[in-house]
């Protein structure tokens, strides 16, 4: 690709055509104030605190949406820029309410930054214009006093093919505000929480809940969570956590167990191969699509009700190992169902919908009773961090965690069921499969396998919005896939709306981060949660779907 070469501050740098000068700027470490950039976003330069001066040309220009040129030489500072900048940030300020010690960006926030830069201080206001605040279903809460008209959210809602936020405008002004049309509904991917930059959006807080559950100590209490959340953790907190270290905290809690949410994969690949294998046998022509994400399954009973019979009708793994978890200690160790509480600790916003879906209940019992986000759980650490000292003399008795076979990415976990479904129809190892780019689908590849002379063709989708691409494709040629994977979140699950905000988390784990584990768990006891018979495995791992209703949404 062609190279342009410019300079900032009389630096030289280079960019790619068609490059935004705040793209290059931040590629090189130089920084330029501003408040709505996303780089996966088309820039709406609203918030005017990104201007730079051009030499040889009057005015200024917002670097979020000027294209790079060659030999342009950009001025990121100089008083009259201040000014303005100063002047454009006091004026977006006054609109945001600030009630910073119960945000969720209080630790990453532009607001405080920017305010720090002009020596101005954000004291909290609790007077404010009469504003509106919104919960969507159990997951998603919007507080509109602290909107400052970015318009992220209503462009990342759009790119998911939702369209569940709109702009209202009256009287010269305009707010956001939630679709009340019926063929409009929210699937609570929390997209709009990871690319607000004031905080407005934020989920349905669970930590009290689950500081009351930890604290009645006649209470068992199981968590699980997925390894891959670590690196977000550390990097949110600040310090060298590992598995080992995550675990012995939630038993100082009063964790009783503690599980590796990848035992649930387990069962799930195993389920889902034996499925593609059945559907190809039967010569049923439909595309098998994987039901792991809650956000998902909603945008297809919603907006596309004529696939969901496509849908895998297994459970996701945390919703199955959580409710063969809780078969086990009832029945094997008698714990009482009224004391017995499963916690996922999870990067995921929707899954605070998935949890009190009635379908998922078994035996009258939700499988998993509470979501903690991954930022409501680094919330909980931060407020019970007396606890962190002295940690390493808990114990790590009745902590089951995989050191082999753990999952890094969704594209582990699709190959991982590739391999076993090409194994049982052929006996032989998988080797050299390698998922490509489809074409005209921005975030979504694809793969295909020989099994015994037909060809299976497998197709994974980052973001709803390439997802309906594929839905489109499939309505033309309902043969072009036999396997879907679907991700709500376009970076995947470590991009979930229940995520810190910090641009350095990545989509795919560190393996540093399972090299610390040297946990001796019983596999007698993961033998005898999922040693059920089938009826019982079938009650606890299957479900069903079907057409929804709009979601409540309600103001508070």
């Amino acid at each position: 690709m062609e190279k342009i070469r410019f300079k900032i501050n009389g630096k030289e740098v280079e960019g790619n055509i068609g490059e935004s000068i705040m793209t290059v700027a931040n590629r090189h470490k130089i920084r330029i104030l501003g408040l709505c950039y996303c780089p996966d976003l088309e820039p709406e330069s609203s918030c005017r605190l990104c201007l730079v001066s051009i030499v040889g040309r009057e005015g200024f220009f917002t670097s979020c949406n000027t294209k790079i040129e060659e030999g342009m030489e950009v001025i990121t500072s100089s008083e009259q820029i201040e000014k303005i900048k100063r002047t454009n940030f006091e004026l977006i300020s006054s609109k945001h309410l600030k009630d910073c010690v119960n945000c969720r960006r209080k630790k990453n926030c532009q607001f405080l930054k920017i305010g720090k830069d002009y020596n101005i201080n954000l004291k909290k206001n609790d007077k404010h214009f009469d504003c509106e605040k919104y919960q969507f279903g159990p997951s998603i809460i919007f507080d509109s006093g602290k909107c400052v008209n970015c318009y992220n959210c209503i462009q990342v809602c759009s790119n998911q093919g939702v369209g569940f936020l709109n702009i209202e405008k009256s009287n010269g002004f305009s707010k956001i505000i939630p679709s009340c049309d019926n063929d409009k509904d929210c699937v609570y991917c929390g997209q709009c929480l990871s690319h607000c930059p004031s905080g407005a959006f934020r989920e349905v807080d669970s930590v009290l809940d689950i500081e009351r559950i930890l604290a009645d100590k006649n209470n068992y209490v199981v968590f699980q969570f997925s390894s891959a959340l670590i690196r977000s953790i550390e990097q949110e907190l600040g310090r060298n956590w590992n598995i080992s270290f995550l675990s012995r905290v939630l038993k100082k809690l009063g964790a009783k167990m503690i599980f590796d949410t990848s035992f649930g994969v387990d069962v799930i690949i195993e389920k889902e191969s034996k499925d593609l294998i059945d559907m190809i046998n039967t010569g049923r022509d439909r595309c098998l699509f994987t039901s792991h994400c809650p956000a998902w399954v909603k945008y297809i009973e919603f907006y596309f009700p004529e696939f969901i019979s496509s849908l895998s009708k297994n459970r996701s793994p945390h919703i199955i190992w959580g409710g063969l978890v809780k078969n086990f200690l009832i029945k094997e160790k008698k714990i009482n169902p009224e004391k017995l509480f499963i916690i996922s600790i999870a990067p995921c916003t929707s899954k605070k919908y998935e949890i009190l879906r009635p379908e998922l209940k078994v035996n009258n019992m939700n499988p998993v009773d509470f979501i903690l986000t991954t930022s409501e759980a680094c919330t909980l650490f931060e407020k019970n961090k007396s606890i962190l000292k002295n940690i390493e003399s808990e114990t790590l008795e009745n902590v089951f965690i995989k050191s082999v076979n753990a999952y890094d990415s969704n594209e582990d976990i699709v190959s991982s069921g590739i391999k076993l479904f090409y194994k049982k129809n052929t006996g032989k190892e998988l080797i050299g499969s390698q998922f490509k780019k489809i074409e005209d689908v921005e975030q979504g590849v694809e793969t295909s396998i020989n099994i015994n002379g037909r060809m299976i063709n497998v197709a994974i989708a980052y973001g709803l919005g390439s997802a309906k691409k594929i839905l489109e494709k499939l309505k033309k040629n309902p043969k072009a896939y036999d396997y879907l994977e679907v991700m709500a979140c376009p970076k995947g699950c470590l991009g979930g709306g229940g995520q810190p905000i910090n641009e350095g988390i990545s989509s795919k784990m560190d393996s540093s981060f399972l090299e610390d584990i040297n946990v001796c768990y019983d596999n007698d006891i993961i033998q005898k949660i999922i040693g059920i018979d089938e009826k019982n495995f079938k009650e606890i791992c299957k479900t069903n779907y079907s057409l929804s209703a709009k979601g409540y949404i309600k103001k508070i």
